[in-house]
């Protein structure tokens, strides 16, 4: 074909958008970043007071059967007013592998973005050489024909030779 129609380019965000939604590594960071925040609340709960409900049967007997039985039930709330500053150390580290958590993420998204921004360069260059390329074979027809027929005139040969030039060996 003479004419030249360049291969069709996704757009960067498209492009960026499919990468995100297929790469299982951004996936787990998202995961591990999750379950880092999870962690974080859970250390923070350890500051709230506690519920504690129990419940419990007895029964004695004799030798002839009789005896006492009884039930006892308790509700009670657990609040600790010191544990030596354990609680407050357990959500700082949980703050600090949220953050951790959050930052490798941020490494992997960006490590996609590079990879999608380069693979998009790669192929905008690649179509606009394929682009030059067709262009210059337009050129290079147009020359061939244009020699074809100055050597298909009478006397607008050099000699004996038949009326293929150089060009048309090469197209």
């Amino acid at each position: 074909p003479d004419r030249f129609s360049p291969l069709p380019v996704e757009g960067l965000e498209a492009m960026l958008a499919r990468a995100r939604q297929n790469n299982p590594n951004l996936e787990r960071l998202s995961q591990a970043e999750a379950a880092a925040e999870k962690e974080k609340d859970l250390a923070r709960s350890a500051f709230r007071p506690k519920a504690v409900v129990g419940a419990a049967y007895e029964g004695n007997s004799d030798w002839d059967g009789h005896g006492a039985k009884g039930y006892t039930a308790a509700v009670g709330l657990k609040w600790e007013v010191f544990d030596g500053f354990a609680r407050e150390a357990k959500l700082a580290e949980a703050k600090i592998r949220v953050r951790q958590a959050e930052a490798r993420r941020r490494d992997g998204e960006a490590g996609v973005l590079l990879a999608v921004r380069k693979a998009w360069l790669d192929l905008d260059t690649a179509v606009r050489q394929v682009g030059v390329v067709g262009a210059e074979g337009v050129f290079h027809r147009m020359v061939r024909d244009a020699g074809r027929e100055r050597f298909a005139q009478p006397g607008g040969g050099a000699g004996p030779r038949d009326h293929r030039t150089h060009l048309d060996a090469v197209a």
